[in-house]
């Protein structure tokens, strides 16, 4: 859903969308505020006093009903893929071509642990030793990549790997694998107590930063919204204050498994790039090239 709202396919949108005249765009959103009406709302407060909030929020949004269920057929994953321009799909790698881009970038994504599973905050510490250190050194110093993260998001399912204006994406592809089978066998000094600590108090530090009082209503709106009880934050933090060297071991030794499943092809590796090294990255990961309408 991510990808259909704000990724590629917003690229191709635009160009279909610049091909219908007034008259379309204007029955098409007609169709979606009827559908949005009808669907219901549900609607979050941040404020001293409720009363003049809510009396104001009903002048706006009084046609609304109650959220309604759920409609089966759109948890299905495949509603979504037919719902895409983009036609790769997972445990294939992509490749992206636009003749004007002078930099490029990739990512690949691997499997994270389960929210409120054992090794959650060790994902944590780790994402952050890596972004903060070998993704650093490796990719942005020695690559020249302008920016370079890892991020687990445990509620959706990936742990990601990706870079931001690359000039060599397929370089970076590659330099994923070797720092996570570097840190699977142990050739570097991620696991001393003393560098984990620091980790540990960072990554605390950004849990638990203080919030204004919109940031924090915001953030309760979403937890509600994905089931996340008081509970549940306590023991993700309980968990964070007692990550051992032999979690983050364990993490690194399943990432770097499931990325050295298929070396050769990345999968779920995308690289976006200019034509010529598009191609270059093409062969390498056996796939076809997508032009984009840049």
């Amino acid at each position: 859903m991510d990808e259909l709202w704000n990724g590629l396919d917003q690229i191709f949108f635009v160009h279909e969308l610049v091909r219908l005249d007034a008259a379309e765009i204007s029955a098409k959103l007609k169709s979606l505020q009827a559908r949005l009406a009808a669907a219901g709302v549900l609607v979050n407060l941040s404020c001293g006093d409720p009363a003049p909030a809510q009396a104001e929020t009903g002048k706006y949004f009084a046609c609304f009903g109650p959220p309604r269920p759920r409609n089966p057929s759109s948890i299905s994953a495949e509603s979504f893929y037919g719902l895409s321009k983009i036609k790769n799909y997972a445990g294939q790698a992509g490749v992206f071509a636009s003749p004007s881009l002078q930099v490029g970038f990739a990512s690949i994504s691997l499997k994270a642990s389960a929210y409120s599973s054992p090794l959650q905050a060790a994902e944590l510490v780790l994402s952050h030793q890596l972004s903060t250190g070998a993704l650093w050194e490796d990719i942005r110093m020695k690559g020249g990549a302008y920016g370079a993260f890892a991020h687990p998001d445990h509620l959706e399912g990936p742990f990601s790997f990706s870079t931001y204006r690359d000039p060599d994406p397929l370089r970076s592809l590659q330099s994923f694998s070797s720092i996570l089978s570097e840190g699977a066998n142990g050739t570097n000094a991620w696991h001393r107590k003393s560098i984990l600590d620091k980790t540990v108090i960072s990554v605390y530090a950004r849990e638990t930063h203080p919030r204004t009082p919109a940031e924090k209503s915001l953030a309760d709106f979403f937890r509600f919204l994905y089931g996340i009880e008081d509970r549940h934050r306590i023991k993700r933090l309980k968990d964070l204050v007692s990550v051992s060297e032999e979690q983050v071991a364990a993490v690194l030794k399943s990432l770097a498994a499931q990325i050295n499943q298929a070396p050769e092809t990345c999968h779920n590796a995308v690289v976006i790039t200019g034509s010529a090294g598009a191609e270059k990255a093409a062969a390498k990961l056996g796939t076809e090239i997508t032009n984009l309408p840049v």
